[in-house]
């Protein structure tokens, strides 16, 4: 794999303490992983208990259906958290 191929991560720490990690993808990171290719970080070599891996889907339903494969595979159950919000929130006052 090329460098620019390649995501880019840092790991910092958010005002209450907990980590957080992100990740860079470029253009030629998201072709690389296009046909379903991954990119993975392993952060427990950093002392975080986190494993990141990202692939690419043509479509939203492709992506599903490669999680679902996978966890059927491995015989692990998923949980469709899709309409949870999991995004990051603001600090409070």
């Amino acid at each position: 794999m090329m460098r620019e191929e390649q995501c880019v991560f840092g790991l910092a720490a958010q005002p209450d303490g907990s980590p957080i990690a992100i990740i860079g993808v470029t253009a030629a990171a998201a072709d690389y992983m296009s046909d379903g290719k991954t990119h993975t970080f392993d952060l427990t070599s950093l002392g975080f208990p986190v494993k990141i891996m990202l692939f690419g889907a043509p479509t939203h339903r492709a992506a599903l259906d490669m999680i679902g494969q996978g966890s059927e595979e491995a015989g692990l159950p998923i949980q469709d958290l899709r309409d949870a919000d999991s995004s990051i929130k603001p600090p409070r006052s």
